[in-house]
């Protein structure tokens, strides 16, 4: 695995990434209702969230009493493509290249986009639902 230091200088291991209560119990509903979404990973699950709120300008900070208790899914699921995506959502927002660095911060930033993204991808899934 590899490590990181986050800005107090303390090293993870493999971070985990947090979703809401909110957005995990529809997961756990999507999941169980519609075919497409039984075999989808919780990484997957999450990437979708992040796109939905990134492309939505929908971010929504992830208090920590809303937060799932443990980890919804960890740095190691995510495929490089993945890290590529999230780290140039942060950058997009910060302007900043040197934050690539910080993977915690960029993790806390998608977060933040699938919690603002839950919303819209609910509504989308129910369209899909109708229109099927």
């Amino acid at each position: 695995f590899r490590r990181y230091v986050n800005m107090e200088n303390k090293i993870i291991k493999d971070p985990q990434i947090f979703i809401s209560k909110e957005a995990r119990q529809l997961f756990d509903n999507l999941r169980k209702q519609l075919e497409e979404f039984k075999q989808m990973d919780n990484k997957d699950f999450f990437m979708m969230a992040v796109m939905f709120g990134y492309l939505n300008n929908k971010k929504k900070k992830l208090e920590h009493s809303s937060k799932t208790e443990s980890g919804f899914t960890r740095e190691r699921y995510l495929s490089a493509e993945d890290n590529g995506v999230l780290k140039a959502i942060a950058i997009s927002g910060d302007k900043d290249l040197s934050i690539v660095n910080d993977i915690v911060y960029v993790y806390s930033i998608a977060e933040e986009f699938a919690n603002g993204g839950i919303s819209f991808l609910k509504e989308f899934v129910l369209m899909i639902k109708l229109v099927l």
